[in-house]
């Protein structure tokens, strides 16, 4: 039988008071409150491990022996954890014990306690009551660090994963190589078509026309591969929170995001597109003429040949 890694979290008996978007039973509830070796485990856990309520599960340790040194902990599955929203469904894939159970099992606890969940009545006292609750911990061994519960979640990934720096880091790369081969494109583009431009002058467009022509062909360029990427977006960031159940705290995708997307492809556009727009509106037909004609010699005799580019 092939294991599978769960992560565990032990918890006081009125844990779940705090989290309203994690649905329990009341039997289930009950249950675990008065079972020493009863456990709640999430609904994504229970369909991965092919588990039942009312079973008997073995677990082994990474790090808490119990007191007879041996890694082999044993609990039984007295209720399942539903989430409200696939979103803040964190503790659907996760396991959890009574403190208690964990305390009295494992003599490296000592009673101590990992963090405390306090839920304030009025958002607005919420630095008052954390800094009262930081003063009866003020100059011990264990002093509180009050944060939000998006900044703990943030805090407790950190030693994992920098998921901010990567992020920024891989967002700088693509940003930074998008609006350089996009600048490149354009400006070689420019250089391959000066003659096509001075035609358009030749025919009577007004500088400000070629200027806005070659604008609106930057815009377009990255509209093109960025209204896609959008679209994949759009599907993927909300695929990627659900399987995350909740631990990547990812925003909410909506018209809002897409129309923001655009608008700053828009941006991006015209800014890698005003280099190139401006040399062609400041094209000089003479100029160009003088440099498109080559001459060349033909068996001893000059001969003059009109280039295209």
């Amino acid at each position: 039988m092939v294991g599978i890694q769960v992560f565990s979290f032990a918890v006081g008996p009125n844990d779940l008071d705090l989290f309203p978007e994690i649905e329990v039973s009341p039997g289930a509830r009950h249950a675990f409150e008065t079972t020493p070796s009863g456990v709640l485990v999430g609904a994504q856990l229970m369909q991965r491990g092919g588990w039942k309520v009312g079973q008997r599960l073995p677990l082994q340790a990474a790090r808490f022996p119990d007191k007879t040194g041996s890694m082999n902990w044993a609990c039984d599955i007295v209720g399942v954890l539903h989430a409200q929203d696939t979103r803040s469904g964190g503790f659907c894939d996760r396991l959890l014990l009574p403190w208690k159970t964990f305390d009295d099992t494992t003599p490296y606890n000592r009673g101590q306690v990992g963090w405390y969940v306090v839920e304030v009545k009025d958002v607005n006292e919420a630095d008052r009551v954390a800094q009262r609750i930081d003063a009866l911990s003020s100059n011990s061994d264990d002093e509180t660090r009050p944060q939000s519960e998006h900044a703990a979640i943030a805090h407790w990934i950190t030693p994992f994963v920098d998921v901010g720096l990567m992020v920024g880091s891989v967002m700088g790369a693509v940003f930074f190589t998008l609006m350089l081969l996009s600048g490149n494109t354009m400006m070689q583009a420019g250089r391959e078509r000066t003659g096509e431009l001075e035609v358009l002058k030749t025919l009577g467009f007004s500088n400000s026309t070629v200027l806005l022509l070659v604008l609106a062909e930057s815009v377009f360029l990255l509209l093109l591969g960025g209204v896609i990427d959008l679209l994949v977006a759009s599907v993927l960031i909300p695929a990627i929170a659900a399987g995350s159940g909740g631990m990547l705290n990812l925003p909410a995708w909506g018209a809002g995001n897409g129309l923001l997307g655009c608008g700053r492809l828009l941006s991006s556009g015209a800014l890698v597109g005003v280099v190139p727009a401006w040399s062609a509106m400041r094209l000089n037909s003479v100029a160009v003429l003088r440099r498109c004609m080559t001459s060349h010699h033909v068996d001893g005799s000059l001969t003059w040949t009109a280039g295209t580019g």
